[in-house]
């Protein structure tokens, strides 16, 4: 199950937070505008902004890289949709924008990627 670990308001008037959305073995930072979730739980996607320098894994071991705390985050993941993008990091669904992976890179494959920042 994915939920929402934490959240620290960066301004709570304008409903801006940092957010850490866990699924009890990876966390990943992210910023959600406006946060209004009501529930623990959460069953959405993540969205990859800036998404750069994504390669073929050579490991099949998914992690997130956050080092600053903030919201830059360096990523393996599944790739489990290449149509839409779509990633697994454990249970956690990532969305990066799919005309950014390589052609040569095929489903079920881990891939690692940089990325600036992931909303809610």
């Amino acid at each position: 199950m994915v939920y929402i670990k934490s959240v620290e308001w960066l301004d709570e008037g304008s409903l801006e937070a940092k957010i850490i959305v866990s699924d009890g073995v990876y966390d990943i930072v992210c910023f959600s505008h406006p946060y209004i979730y009501n529930s623990k739980e959460y069953t959405g996607d993540l969205y990859c902004l800036n998404v750069s320098d994504i390669v073929r894994s050579e490991t099949s071991v998914p992690y997130v890289d956050n080092n600053n705390g903030y919201f830059e985050n360096r990523i393996c993941a599944q790739l489990v949709d290449k149509e839409v993008g779509r990633v697994l990091v454990g249970e956690i669904c990532i969305l990066i924008e799919p005309q950014y992976i390589p052609k040569d890179i095929c489903l079920g494959e881990y891939i690692e990627f940089y990325v600036g920042r992931i909303d809610l």
